[in-house]
């Protein structure tokens, strides 16, 4: 969008600016959204329907409360004695635990007030998302583009279900940023603000979590490649977005990580590999777009942008070379085969074109569209900012979700935007030549559009056309995770629970009791001693469990990952309470037997 097209966006409309107009109406459609949710009960606050990060999440924002650490982010009541240190971010857990007590304030009990706030941050999240895809719409300078945009977009984040009441894991607000730091970064040319917000928003989805670190990097290579291309033109830019980027980054660092971690280097969470990623590339790309031995003809510009490109690789291959490897390797086989493989968001498309390839449809086909309705645009001459930046961060994303299907959480959002041009550029055909088949390529563009489209195409093949033996990937009965399956055991004493890792989380969020296993790859001794107890023959079982001081084994009958246990080992403990053959050490509560939950005390006198 030319800066002129941008300016005049400031200009009153009627009462209101236009971005004011479209902060307004996102944040109506998302209301109208959530009344929707409302008047089914908000359902997804008693069920989270296996959405483990979000209950773990409440259960840090209620340890910050309740007086935990700032920095401390020990997880204590999961994993071996003692819990493991989780690398997740105060970033989030902040915003929900002021919720929480804002709710307080006025007057709400502790339920009700956990509840306003798992119902206020993922609203307010889906608003400011919807808002920055109404705006990167705009970027594109045609009016024609906004409707379809806010359809689609508004229909892509229902579908991605990450905005749901209780969804309160950071994936949501990554994506807001993401969607962001993209609509700065292609307005940079507007004010200088632009670049200084694109390079906050990079430093603070990077301190939430390492999946945004490849739109990071797309963000940094975007802005290098305009600098060495059009020169002076993009060298304030250039400098703003990695002095920002640098400045930020530090700040995110002492913000969140305590002084006796400092020297301490993570792969997966905000330590001094980013921090010293961010300032030497940060401040490189600064240098390299500020000094006149780099930046004043393009041979001179690649020189300065390759030894920017040379001291971010050194820095990682010499000082933190074990963050080049796959960030899964310290998985123990065991539970990679029997935990990692089945993670859903963890798959990649070659897994799923194996065991079922028509999810491909609901995760790939609207992004694999939109990269397709971008190369037209661009074969027809249309090379403009908007489209390049949106076609970088779009196939990136794309090339993400191929390699881990969580990677979808962030391409099918900013294909809608891709999207929305192709159905412009059919409607305005349409417009211009009334035909029937202008007509129906309209109306199938549109269709085409919409993400639940290419999910019910896929979900019909599936029950209807494929075979009925397909391998489930992760999952079981929601009810296993309800809250409502929960009460019986948070009544008993509180105790060590031995239970499958679907159920870690719920069982932190809803009773007082310490759980060995959980979906997080840090907890690699609580989940392996779950593994090994539940594989091994029960005798051996009640030893490991004995051991490992477990006070219960919970046990919920429709959870897919008892299949996973049993299939491995049909002499295992699995196997043997699946069939119904309970070992001597295990004495089953008699109220739970029946129950979603089935609860078996572990003796003190185990099995020698």
């Amino acid at each position: 969008m030319a800066i002129s097209a941008i300016a005049e966006e400031r200009k009153p409309l009627g009462r209101a600016p236009v971005w004011a107009r479209d902060l307004g109406l996102s944040f109506l459609i998302a209301a109208c959204v959530f009344a929707s949710y409302a008047a089914a009960g908000f359902p997804t606050l008693a069920n989270p329907e296996g959405d483990n990060d979000s209950m773990l999440r409440l259960v840090e924002v209620r340890d910050l409360l309740a007086g935990q650490g700032w920095y401390d982010l020990h997880q204590y009541r999961m994993g071996p004695p003692g819990g493991f240190v989780m690398h997740w971010s105060r970033f989030i857990d902040a915003p929900i635990a002021l919720l929480v007590l804002i709710a307080s304030a006025f007057g709400a009990g502790p339920a009700l007030a956990e509840e306003i706030a798992l119902t206020a941050w993922p609203f307010i999240l889906m608003g400011l998302t919807l808002f920055a895809l109404v705006r990167l719409a705009r970027t594109l300078g045609r009016e024609s583009v906004v409707f379809p945009a806010v359809v689609l977009g508004t229909g892509a984040l229902y579908f991605l279900g990450i905005f749901r009441p209780g969804s309160i894991d950071h994936h949501n607000a990554q994506l807001a940023l993401t969607v962001g730091m993209l609509v700065c970064l292609i307005r940079a040319p507007a004010a200088r603000i632009y670049s200084v917000s694109a390079g906050l928003c990079a430093a603070v989805m990077l301190a939430i979590g390492m999946e945004t670190a490849p739109y990071v990097a797309i963000a940094g290579g975007a802005v290098s490649v305009a600098f060495l291309w059009r020169g002076e033109e993009e060298a304030l830019r250039a400098t703003d977005f990695g002095l920002s980027f640098a400045a930020w980054s530090a700040a995110a660092f002492f913000a969140t990580v305590g002084p006796s971690a400092w020297l301490t280097p993570a792969c997966d969470a905000m330590s001094n590999v980013q921090l010293s990623l961010a300032v030497v590339g940060g401040l490189g790309l600064a240098l390299a777009a500020r000094l006149r031995a780099t930046s004043t003809s393009v041979p001179r510009r690649l020189a300065g942008l390759l030894a920017v490109g040379v001291a971010v690789a050194a820095t990682m291959r010499l000082a933190f070379p074990q963050c080049l490897g796959d960030p899964y390797a310290g998985v123990d086989p065991l539970l990679r085969e029997l935990w990692l493989n089945y993670v859903l968001e963890a798959q990649s498309i070659v897994a799923f074109a194996k065991s079922d390839w028509t999810s491909i449809l609901a995760y790939h086909a609207t992004p694999m569209l939109a990269l397709a309705v971008l190369a037209v645009r661009i074969w027809r001459g249309d090379t403009g900012r908007p489209i390049l930046f949106l076609g970088g961060f779009l196939l990136a994303a794309f090339l993400v979700s191929c390699w881990q299907v969580r990677g979808a959480s962030f391409a099918i959002p900013l294909a809608t935007t891709s999207l929305a041009l192709g159905v412009s550029m059919l409607r305005e055909k349409a417009a211009d030549r009334a035909t029937a088949g202008n007509s129906i390529a309209l109306v199938l563009g549109w269709l085409l559009s919409v993400n639940i489209v290419w999910a019910t195409i896929g979900h019909q093949i599936r029950i209807n056309v494929l075979p009925q033996d397909v391998d489930v990937a992760e999952g079981g009965d929601d009810a296993c995770s309800a809250a409502a399956s929960f009460p019986h055991l948070a009544q008993l004493p509180a105790g060590t629970v031995m239970a499958v890792s679907d159920l870690g989380s719920p069982v932190l969020a809803y009773t007082p009791h310490r759980a060995f296993a959980g979906h997080y790859n840090r907890n690699i001794a609580g989940n392996l001693t779950m593994v090994k107890a539940m594989l091994a023959a029960p005798d051996e079982a009640g030893r490991i469990l004995r051991g490992a001081g477990a006070d219960y084994l919970v046990l919920c009958d429709g959870n897919a990952e008892n299949a996973n246990l049993s299939t491995h080992a049909p002499s295992g403990l699995m196997a043997a309470l699946l069939a119904g053959r309970i070992p001597a050490w295990l004495e089953a509560d008699p109220a739970s037997q029946g129950q979603v939950l089935k609860i078996y005390r572990v003796h003190a006198a185990a099995a020698p």
